[in-house]
């Protein structure tokens, strides 16, 4: 499965086209509006940001789970690697840290030794023990917390182990940290990868940029951050930002255009996009801020 598609979303999808105005006689049109420029392709949608999903660690690749031009919800899985020893691992951790036997016993010996040292502070009391009992059952209620303390680091460590082994296992499994349309596909299932390499690219759909050219005299009206009205290649009627001016060829410009949020469908499905030339206002526009 080698790609075949550049970050561009789906190479050749919605490319948008400039129509004339519909309703209107030639000569009315001439009179009211400049002219505008001849209906041409226009470069497809263009994601505003990428994302690489890269392996985290070396493995083989068990499966694939999307195909260039599928649209994915923020965190889907995409590819999952080899796990039989992270899940191993992550087995162990989990019984180490749910394994509280040391720290019983440890204190179940405390309570000994406080017990026994008890005792001979009152047998020292009658004379029936010596100072040197006493140091000695001392001696061993230290060694008995000494013992307590590092199973309870051992028990702390076991934990941030757990959380290690839990981390190296959900590397197994790549996701897409956003919603978008997968771009490229960069290895096939079987292969074997190393840390760091890219899986799969996905573009957001959140922002799209396309670009549709105009004559010069209706670039003029337009200004970066204006709001103008489009017609969909489904017919539905948006609002889009203007987002730069750009130079054409044969006299003709460039408009950037941002859509927001689009619907997958009309990501994935080829169509135009028209301007509504006839809403736009005659008058130039001071520039708006985006």
């Amino acid at each position: 499965m080698k790609p075949h598609l550049t970050t561009l979303f789906c190479l050749g999808v919605l490319c948008a086209v400039v129509v004339p105005v519909h309703g209107q006689t030639k000569d009315a049109k001439k009179a009211t509006a400049p002219a505008e420029a001849p209906a041409a392709s226009a470069p497809p949608f263009q994601a505003s940001r990428i994302e690489k999903i890269r392996a985290v660690d070396s493995g083989i690749i068990e499966m694939i789970h999307a195909a260039p031009g599928d649209y994915v919800e923020a965190d889907t899985l995409l590819v999952t690697l080899d796990s039989y020893r992270q899940k191993h691992i992550l087995e162990v951790a989990k019984l180490r840290t749910a394994d509280q036997s040391r720290i019983r016993e440890c204190l179940a010996d405390i309570d000994i030794r406080e017990s026994t040292l008890e005792t001979i502070r009152q047998r020292l009391r009658r004379r029936a023990a010596t100072d040197q009992d006493l140091r000695q059952g001392e001696a061993q209620l230290d060694s008995a917390k000494a013992k307590l303390e590092a199973a309870q680091t051992n028990a702390k460590l076991a934990e941030l182990d757990l959380k290690l082994a839990e981390i190296n296992y959900e590397n197994r499994f790549l996701k897409t940290p956003i919603a978008g349309i997968v771009a490229t596909v960069e290895k096939e299932k079987g292969e074997t990868v190393a840390a760091g390499a890219e899986m799969v690219t996905v573009a957001d759909s959140a922002e799209l940029k396309v670009c549709l050219p105009v004559s010069a005299a209706w670039a003029a009206k337009l200004a970066p951050g204006m709001v103008v009205p489009v017609r969909m290649a489904d017919g539905m009627r948006e609002l889009v930002r203007v987002a730069r001016l750009l130079p054409g060829t044969g006299g003709n410009s460039i408009v950037e255009l941002l859509v927001k949020n689009p619907e997958p469908t009309k990501i994935q499905n080829p169509g135009k996009i028209d301007f509504l030339f006839s809403e736009i206002p005659q008058t130039t526009p001071a520039p708006v801020e985006p």
